[in-house]
């Protein structure tokens, strides 16, 4: 659901142009609003979602952190180079963000914070899964990269 909805950002945004290349603003516009969109599915659409994890934007909030996470994890093992994109952990914060931005701006900050957590805990597990499955050196790229500092300031 994350990369669809990414991908479906892309078209509905106009940012793809005639070589398929996009700008790291159109990226970042397009993860943070793929996690805007999670959460307007998960809003609208309760009873098709509720069997895949997705019951209320609570426990989508564990999902979220985890299929980003995951991505991200997947992103850094075969795009070693970036691609000249901003690098994988700012793109995880970036779905994460989207998702959170609704539910503040919707239920206030009490809630917020528990997605938030919802959405740590969901990182949490995906770290575990991944690194004990032979991914440990892509998480540690994602989470203790020294270059992340840099992308914050960009």
């Amino acid at each position: 659901m994350l990369c669809l909805s990414h991908e479906l950002i892309h078209c509905l945004r106009g940012h793809l142009d005639k070589d398929l290349n996009s700008s790291k603003s159109e990226e970042t516009d397009a993860d943070l609003m793929a996690g805007n969109s999670i959460w307007g599915w998960i809003i609208n659409q309760p009873k098709l979602l509720g069997k895949y994890g997705f019951s209320d934007v609570e426990h989508g909030a564990y999902e979220m952190g985890y299929a980003s996470t995951v991505l991200c994890a997947l992103f850094q093992k075969y795009h070693k180079s970036g691609d000249g994109y901003h690098l994988p952990h700012q793109r995880m914060l970036m779905f994460n963000a989207g998702y959170m931005n609704l539910t503040l701006q919707e239920s206030g900050k009490v809630i917020a914070s528990k997605i938030w957590e919802n959405q740590e805990n969901g990182i949490s597990g995906a770290r575990l899964m991944l690194e004990s499955n032979g991914f440990g050196d892509y998480v540690c790229q994602l989470f203790e990269n020294k270059d992340n500092q840099k992308d914050y300031f960009e």
